[in-house]
């Protein structure tokens, strides 16, 4: 059986390329399937990707708190944080 090996850096620069066309600085991706594809796991919803110009930094994944153990386990980016709710209001966790 061979076994398939996908360019997960590949995915990355191919969204970086269009945002170099577009001249833009930054993207938010919040869409499952493309932080999905950039991620190389399944990321649930109410999450979103910063990712940068090419040379400007690495992607960073804000997901829901319980899942940032399992998506650096199973998944491609190095810089995921979580964020969970707390009574009366929102705060961000970092969980590097």
């Amino acid at each position: 059986m061979s076994e398939i090996k996908i360019n997960w850096e590949g995915h990355i620069k191919k969204y970086q390329s269009a945002m170099e066309e577009l001249n833009l600085d930054f993207c938010v991706l919040t869409r499952v399937k493309s932080i999905t594809y950039l991620t190389g796991c399944f990321v649930p919803w109410k999450s979103a990707i910063f990712l940068p110009r090419e040379g400007e930094g690495e992607p960073s994944l804000f997901t829901v708190l319980l899942d940032v153990e399992r998506i650096k386990a199973e998944g491609h980016l190095t810089n995921v944080s979580g964020w969970g709710p707390m009574k009366g209001f929102f705060c961000v966790f970092f969980c590097n």
